[in-house]
């Protein structure tokens, strides 16, 4: 790769161009890919869909979404890299675990390939949205969001909305087939979507030169799942708002054809739920979707597919209907009411969703999740005593349960961190990581390094069991988290030894967290990267030194919450 001249320690970073290329201009008239880029909106857009990352950003990526110009600078340097065409780089797969014994694939690429991701979706999804059936309930587009930064209807309502309408079969006195799709975002085929993407270019309402630009959007798209797709042609990156809205368009044949047929079809992403009049008109529309999906290369998900009759049990509602449980729905109505007094006495109910979550090993479930960011928000906003036994017992549970919940580590530890002011739990989870048996999961022991990092827990077997990490391979998900616990608790030998092994191929964010780790040595120590710094990676070393939080660790600092605001910012979109 052709390196631009880089300082790494003074932190020098590309300045291709001149000023024109930085300015609005050029980059809403489509000059430097081929098709409108609004940059500040796109930024806003990416900064929500990163907040729910598997291997989330310890800085949050603030070094680089405020710095707008120098993402735009990277950009046209790697054009010119390029030779004017944007070809992306490599994915790396990350496993990370799910419910059960199971493992699905992330596909982790850099921060600028994903916003030329994002960029290329907030673009077309205005003109692609307005094909879709209206029983498509999932990441539909929203043209007067209460904020610039959703780009998609509220998502949580949106959910309500699919259960409480195909609810209405118990009413009705009808028969609901509910099914998912197996494997849904590894089995999409990247031909089938830019195909279909370049089928639906005459339906849409837009003037010739717009339908050009977003025959370059699309053309660039397929240039970078090229380089994404897990297996040659098929899989996309998942947990990402980009890839939910092209299942979208895939999946927007089966919608059209279901709907043709007769059938009262709903969709939320890969789940579907059809109202039949009866339980032989439910198997003939699973026959029908059956052979609709074959047409995409997809097919249904026989263990989580099944027929209600109008008379099924509590229990049966209850697992296909979750949001609409009690104390679900008790908890809505008291954050609804933007009382301090109300929303405060909605802690009990919170805590107890969450031991009743764990209890019944459902940790992955939507109602923990629910809980988990209402507690979050509600002890950010000052409306909880962390010391309060609630929260005792339930740190007790959660340090006891760890193993058990690999696949849900990330709420585990996002609740450890907001309860757990006096590390109680901190010992438990050093033990975790030193029983290497066990600790098979590299997403799982991320986030325990970053968690313990952030807290500075130290010690010598934990200092050895780094090591130990480090000299196997630099390359590894958990060794990235294990760079910035070594900064954290000032193991700098350790952080200038693994600067030897700094390559321009280390997975990008391995090598980021290798320069925001190094940020802490002596400029003397970091000649070792003259010369080997790629152009997607300049400046981080000073940049990292400038976005640190108060305890001066390498870690975003959250911005409190706000009362008023956590109804809008938690229950409708998170």
């Amino acid at each position: 790769m052709k390196k631009v001249t880089t300082d790494a320690i003074t932190g020098d970073e590309p300045n291709p161009g001149d000023d024109y290329s930085l300015s609005h201009a050029f980059w809403e008239q489509g000059q430097a890919l081929g098709f409108p880029i609004k940059f500040d909106l796109v930024l806003q857009h990416l900064r929500q869909d990163m907040r729910d990352d598997w291997y989330f950003d310890c800085l949050q990526y603030d070094d680089i979404f405020n710095s707008e110009k120098y993402a735009k600078r990277v950009i046209i340097a790697l054009l010119q890299e390029w030779n004017g065409t944007y070809s992306g780089s490599k994915s790396v797969v990350r496993d990370i675990p799910k419910k059960g014994y199971g493992e699905r694939y992330g596909l982790e690429t850099d921060f600028f390939d994903r916003f030329l991701y994002q960029a290329i979706c907030s673009f077309l999804i205005p003109y692609y949205d307005n094909l879709l059936g209206h029983r498509v309930l999932s990441y539909r587009y929203d043209p007067h969001p209460q904020n610039k930064k959703y780009l998609f209807k509220p998502k949580i309502s949106r959910w309500f909305t699919f259960e409480g309408v195909t609810l209405t079969f118990i009413g009705s006195k009808k028969y609901l087939l509910v099914t998912d799709l197996s494997n849904f975002f590894e089995n999409v085929s990247r031909v089938q979507i830019i195909d279909e993407m370049k089928r639906a270019i005459p339906e849409i309402v837009a003037t010739g030169p717009q339908k050009l630009q977003i025959r370059n959007a699309v053309s660039t798209l397929d240039k970078l799942l090229e380089q994404w797709t897990y297996s040659g042609n098929h899989g996309l990156p998942q947990n990402r708002d980009a890839s939910s809205f092209l299942s979208n368009v895939l999946l927007s044949s089966v919608d059209r054809e279901m709907a043709k047929k007769g059938y009262d079809y709903y969709r939320y992403v890969d789940d579907i739920r059809i109202i039949a009049d009866s339980e032989l008109h439910a198997k003939r529309a699973l026959q029908d979707l059956i052979r609709q999906l074959r047409n995409v290369g997809m097919n249904i998900n026989a263990s989580k597919t099944e027929i209600l009759a109008p008379d099924a049990d509590s229990e049966t509602i209850a697992k296909y209907f979750p949001s609409q449980d009690s104390s679900t729905t008790a908890i809505n109505y008291m954050w609804q009411s933007r009382s301090r007094r109300v929303v405060t006495r909605s802690v009990t109910y919170i805590f107890n969703m969450l031991n009743n979550c764990i209890e019944s090993g459902e940790t992955q479930s939507r109602q923990f999740r629910f809980a988990v960011n209402r507690i979050a928000q509600i002890v950010e906003s000052g409306l909880f005593d962390v010391g309060d036994a609630l929260s005792t017992s339930l740190l007790d549970t959660l340090s006891g349960t760890l193993s058990k919940h690999a696949a849900s580590t990330d709420q585990y530890c996002r609740l450890i961190s907001i309860l757990d002011r006096d590390g109680r739990c901190l010992p438990a989870l050093e033990a975790f990581l030193l029983e290497e048996e066990g600790a098979i999961h590299e997403w799982q022991n991320y986030n325990i390094w970053l968690l313990l990092g952030i807290r500075k827990h130290r010690s010598d077997a934990l200092v050895a069991l780094a090591d130990r990490k480090l000299q196997k391979s630099l390359q590894s998900g958990e060794s990235a988290a294990i760079l910035i616990w070594l900064s954290c608790v000032d193991e700098t030998d350790l952080i200038e030894r693994s600067l030897l092994g700094f390559s321009a191929s280390m997975p990008y964010q391995n090598a980021r967290y290798l320069l925001i780790s190094a940020s802490r040595l002596p400029e003397g120590k970091l000649q070792a990267l003259h010369g080997l710094v790629p152009t997607r990676l300049l400046g981080t070393v000073a940049r990292a030194a400038r976005h640190k939080n108060k305890d001066g660790l390498p870690f975003a600092v959250r911005e409190p919450a706000d009362l008023l605001n956590l109804v809008d910012e938690v229950s409708e979109y998170d």
